[in-house]
C-alpha cells in the first residue's frame, strides 16, 4: 500500500498512478514519494495485466519539485559522506526516472497546475505528455533559483526535445513555459481542457503508444545541433555563456553547472548525460551557496511570513497604499518618497524629501510639469544632483530639487525607470516605448554651481580612459539594423561657455608639456560635449573638431595620428580671454601585454615617420605624387620615400578600417625605417642646395 500515490487500474490494462501527498497543499518530491514510485513503476514494469500508465494528480497542481526541507537536509548529511556517497544520493531520482522511461511499457504524464523542478522531470520521463488548457498550467525547472540545478535528467531531456537554446533559455533563468509553449516547442504533445486529460492520456495508451524515448533510438540527432564541433552549437554556447556571465559575474555556481552540464551533455550519451548531471547537483548541494538560498530564501521567508518572529501583543492593520522609500547619501535621517496617483485620475507630480527621518516633509514638485513621476535617483557623487522621470521625460535638478530642467534630446514619453552607473556615472534611462537611452558621464551635472554658471569658461572633470583598438567593423553592416548608437573614441571633454563670441580651443599637452593636439572647438554660448581620440593630430597645427555622425560607419575612418602613449594629459579651454584647465588620465589596454616603454616606443617611432613626411613636403612644397604626376630625378625618388614611410606607418598604426597594433615595431618595422632615413639623407641636401 502506497501513502503518496494512489493506484487503479482499469479494465483495458490502464493504471492510473495518482499523486496526492497526504496533509499537504501541493504535490512535492519527498521520501515517501520516491519510495511510492519507484514501488508502482516496478509493479507497472512486473504485472503483464498493466498495459500502460498515466501519472496525474489529485491536487490544483502535478508537482512542485523537490521539498526543500529535505534538500536541507540532505545538504546537511552531505557534509560526513564521501563524493562517492554524496553521488548515489544524488543519483537516485534520475535512475528511478530512467527505470521509468525504458521499462518496456509507455507512462503518460497527465498535467494540469504547476509542473516544476522535480514534477517537470517526472513529467519528461514519461513517453507522452497531455497538458490542460487551463491558465494555471506551468513547466518549469526553477532550481536555479535556489542555487541547485535540475539533478534527474531534467535538462538533458529538455535539450533533446527542443535544442540546446531552449535548455539553456529555460534551466538557467528558472522562467516558466505556458501549455501552448511547451507544445510549440515540442517539451509537451497535446494540450486538451482539464476535464479531458485523463480520457486523452488512455486514448494514447489505447492507440499503438510508443514505450521508447526518442534519444533511446538509433540515428538520434538533438534539434537544432549538439556536440562539440556543430556550429550551432557553437554559437549557442558562445552566446550563452557570455550573458549568463553578464549577470552572474562567476558569483553563481549554479549557472556555470547548467551551462556545462547541457554542454558536454550534448556530446556523451544520454546515460552518461545524466549522471554528470548528478554528480554536479550533488556538489551544489555540498557547496555553500545552494544550502544557504534554501534557508534564507524559502525555508526562513516562509517562517517569517507566518509570523514566526512576530512581536506579542501587536494586531493586524489593513494597508492601503505603500511608497517605498530611499535614503539619501547626505546621512542619516534624509530620505525621498514619491507618490504615482494618476490610477485616480489625479496626474500632478508628487515628490517630497525629510531631513528628520521623516518627521516632517517637504515637497518638491515645484517646477515639476503636470504628469506622475515615475521614477528617481541621486547622483552618487553628489546628493544634490537628482534626476526625476515622469509622464513626460526626464528632468534635472542640481539643487536638491528647489528647481528642475527638462534634459533635452530626449523624446517626449513615460520614463519608466533610471539607473546610475556607480562607476561610469553613465545615466541608464529606461522609457516606454522608445527604446533605452544613456547619457554618458553625468559627472558635469554634479558638479554644476553658480560659480560654473558665472564662468567665462569652465572645464568639467573628465573622466580616465582607455587606449583599445576595435576590431574591423567597419566594412560590413548587415548588422546595421540592430545596435545602438556607439560610444565616442577617446575621452569624453565637457565644457561650459558664458556670454560672447570669438573662437573656443582645447590644447591637449603631455606630461612633458609637448603639445599633442590643438582643436578648433564649438563656441557659442552654453554647454559642449567633444571627443578627443587619444591621438597626435594628423596635420600640423590646429585642427577643426567634427562631430562624427554617419550611421553607416561605426567611428570616423579619416586619417588619423598616432595614439598617445598611457599617462597623464592635461586639456586647457582658451576662450572667451580666458582658460580652464583639466587633467585626463589615459590607461593601456589592460588585455595586452604591452609595457609603458613598448607604448612609448611605438609612438616615437610613428611620429618620427611622420616626421620623415613633413620634412620632404617642408623640403618640396611643390612636389607632386600620384597616379597624375610624372616626377623626375630626385622628384621621383622623394616620392617613392614618401609613399614607403606612409605605407610603413599605416601598417603599424592603421588607416582607414584597419585599425593597425598597439604592439612596437617590429625589427623589421626598425630596418625599413633606417633604410628610409639613410635614402632621404643622401637626397634632401643636393635639393636644399637647388633650392
Amino acid at each position: 500500500m502506497t501513502e503518496t500515490i494512489k493506484f487503479e487500474l482499469d479494465g483495458d490494462g490502464i493504471a492510473t498512478l495518482t499523486i496526492e501527498l497526504p496533509e499537504a497543499t501541493m504535490n512535492v518530491v519527498n521520501r515517501a514519494f520516491l519510495s511510492d514510485l519507484s514501488e508502482l513503476v516496478k509493479k507497472v514494469t512486473e504485472d503483464e495485466a498493466i498495459k500502460g500508465a498515466v501519472i496525474i494528480s489529485a491536487k490544483p497542481s502535478f508537482m512542485a519539485g523537490a521539498d526543500l526541507r529535505m534538500l536541507a537536509q540532505m545538504s546537511k548529511e552531505a557534509e560526513g559522506m564521501s563524493p562517492e556517497e554524496r553521488f548515489k544520493v544524488a543519483f537516485g531520482y534520475s535512475d528511478l526516472l530512467r527505470q521509468l522511461e525504458t521499462n518496456g511499457k509507455p507512462f503518460v504524464a497527465a498535467v494540469h497546475g504547476l509542473a516544476l523542478g522535480g514534477g517537470l522531470e517526472l513529467a519528461l520521463a514519461c513517453h507522452y505528455r497531455v497538458l490542460s488548457d487551463d491558465r494555471s498550467t506551468k513547466l518549469g525547472l526553477p532550481e536555479v533559483l535556489v542555487g541547485l540545478l535540475p539533478g534527474a535528467g531534467g535538462m538533458q531531456r529538455l535539450s533533446r526535445l527542443a535544442g540546446l537554446q531552449v535548455a539553456l533559455q529555460y534551466a538557467s533563468t528558472g522562467k516558466n513555459l505556458s501549455s501552448m509553449e511547451a507544445v510549440a516547442l515540442k517539451v509537451a504533445d497535446l494540450v486538451v481542457p482539464k476535464d479531458k486529460l485523463l480520457e486523452s492520456a488512455k486514448a494514447w495508451l489505447l492507440d499503438k503508444p510508443v514505450a521508447q524515448q526518442p534519444w533511446d533510438k538509433r540515428g538520434f540527432k538533438i534539434p537544432g545541433g549538439g556536440g562539440a564541433m556543430h556550429p550551432n552549437a557553437v554559437r549557442t554556447m558562445i552566446g550563452a555563456s557570455a550573458m549568463a556571465q553578464d549577470k552572474s559575474w562567476h558569483n553563481y555556481p549554479a549557472v556555470e553547472a547548467i551551462l556545462s552540464s547541457i554542454y558536454e551533455g550534448a556530446i556523451v550519451p544520454f546515460d552518461t548525460a545524466i549522471r554528470l548531471d548528478s554528480k554536479r547537483f550533488a556538489d551544489l548541494m555540498a557547496g555553500p551557496v545552494a544550502p544557504n538560498m534554501i534557508r534564507t530564501l524559502f525555508i526562513n521567508k516562509l517562517a517569517a511570513e507566518r509570523g514566526a518572529k512576530r512581536p506579542e501583543g501587536q494586531e493586524k492593520k489593513p494597508i492601503g497604499k505603500l511608497g517605498l522609500l530611499g535614503a539619501g547619501m547626505m546621512g542619516a535621517g534624509i530620505a525621498y518618497v514619491t507618490f504615482d496617483a494618476h490610477r485616480d485620475g489625479d496626474f500632478e507630480p508628487y515628490i517630497f524629501r525629510t531631513t528628520d527621518f521623516g518627521e516632517t516633509w517637504t515637497s518638491l514638485a515645484a517646477g515639476l510639469p503636470s504628469g506622475s513621476v515615475n521614477s528617481m535617483a541621486e547622483h552618487p557623487e553628489n546628493p544634490n544632483a537628482l534626476f526625476v522621470g515622469t509622464e513626460h521625460g526626464l528632468f534635472v535638478s542640481t539643487s536638491t530639487g528647489t528647481d528642475w530642467a527638462k534634459l533635452s534630446h530626449l523624446p517626449t514619453t513615460h520614463v519608466d525607470d533610471l539607473i546610475l552607473h556607480p562607476r561610469e556615472k553613465d545615466l541608464v534611462i529606461g522609457t516606454h516605448g522608445q527604446s533605452i537611452w544613456i547619457l554618458d558621464d553625468t559627472t558635469p551635472l554634479a558638479e554644476w554651481t553658480a560659480e560654473v554658471a558665472s564662468a567665462a569658461a569652465h572645464v568639467f572633470s573628465i573622466q580616465g580612459t582607455t587606449i583599445f583598438n576595435y576590431r574591423k567593423d567597419t566594412s560590413y553592416r548587415g548588422q546595421a539594423e540592430f545596435h545602438g548608437t556607439n560610444p565616442v573614441d577617446g575621452a569624453l571633454i565637457t565644457y561650459a561657455l558664458g556670454p560672447g563670441g570669438g573662437a573656443a580651443t582645447l590644447r591637449i599637452t603631455n606630461a612633458s608639456g609637448r603639445l599633442v593636439q590643438e582643436l578648433i572647438v564649438p563656441s557659442d554660448p552654453g554647454i559642449h560635449r567633444v571627443n578627443w581620440d587619444l591621438r597626435h593630430g594628423a596635420l600640423d597645427g590646429p585642427q577643426i573638431w567634427i562631430r562624427h555622425d554617419d550611421s553607416r560607419l561605426a567611428r570616423p575612418i579619416d586619417t588619423k595620428g598616432p595614439w598617445v602613449s598611457p599617462g597623464t594629459f592635461t586639456v586647457t579651454l582658451e576662450a572667451r580671454a580666458a582658460t580652464s584647465t583639466q587633467t585626463v588620465e589615459v590607461r593601456g589596454d589592460p588585455l595586452l601585454s604591452i609595457t609603458q616603454a613598448m607604448y612609448e616606443e611605438r609612438e616615437a617611432f610613428l611620429l618620427e615617420l611622420l616626421a620623415l613626411e613633413e620634412r620632404i613636403d617642408e623640403a618640396r612644397p611643390d612636389l607632386r605624387c600620384g597616379p597624375s604626376a610624372d616626377p623626375r630625378g630626385n622628384e621621383a625618388d622623394l616620392c617613392r620615400i614618401q609613399r614607403q614611410a606612409r605605407a610603413l606607418r599605416q601598417a603599424l598604426g592603421g588607416q582607414e578600417v584597419r585599425p593597425g597594433s598597439l604592439h612596437p615595431p617590429t625589427p623589421e618595422h626598425i630596418r625599413r625605417k633606417s633604410a628610409i632615413e639613410d635614402r632621404l639623407d643622401r637626397i634632401l641636401p643636393s635639393t636644399r642646395d637647388d633650392h
